[in-house]
């Protein structure tokens, strides 16, 4: 059986400095904090190793393996991930984007950007079946549709003139997303 220290992300030492780190000394914090985040960015990178084991083990030993528990697990930290890479939802119609708001938590409403509508759409993109984590009535989604629809010319002209400028924000979004310098 595998040492329960080895499979664990952070070393005791490391883990009480990070839930102390405000009682360190400046170096000891810093040296701390980077020797973490090391760990995170190399855990989050081991993903797609844990998709290949997904994808090649039987099904049986997978489910013996892990437990809804994990899955429970698994899911809080994506939803944190996302709202600390600002990755939030967007509330609104879907034929008045000058009037979508970005909701940073329950208090707090703001004018989305087009940083937070390509974010919004690319989260729609790829966590498809995760809709309630970032927010089931997101006008994006209708949007998508609409743009897919004005491709076809026997839809061009049932689309509203409203529906048309918000199928331009989205690919205005999208446009600066891809030319900004990485």
């Amino acid at each position: 059986m595998p040492s329960l220290k080895r499979s664990r992300l952070l070393s005791d030492l490391e883990r009480e400095r990070i839930q102390d780190r405000e009682k360190l000394d400046r170096h000891t914090r810093t040296t701390n904090d980077i020797r973490v985040k090391r760990k995170l960015a190399a855990w989050i990178k081991n993903i797609s190793d844990v998709k290949t084991i997904l994808d090649n083990l039987p099904e049986d030993q997978i489910r013996d393996a892990t437990h809804d528990y994990d899955i429970y697990l698994l899911f809080n930290v994506i939803q944190d991930l996302l709202y600390r890479r600002r990755f939030y939802s967007i509330e609104g119609k879907a034929d008045n984007p000058d009037e979508w708001k970005i909701v940073v938590d329950e208090n707090t409403l703001r004018p989305a950007a087009n940083t937070d509508v390509i974010r919004s759409s690319m989260l729609g993109f790829y966590l498809d079946k995760l809709k309630p984590f970032y927010g089931p009535d997101n006008p994006l989604d209708k949007v998508t549709v609409w743009e897919q629809w004005s491709k076809d010319p026997d839809f061009q002209d049932r689309l509203t003139d409203q529906e048309r400028k918000a199928i331009e924000r989205l690919a205005n979004a999208r446009k600066e997303f891809l030319e900004e310098p990485k």
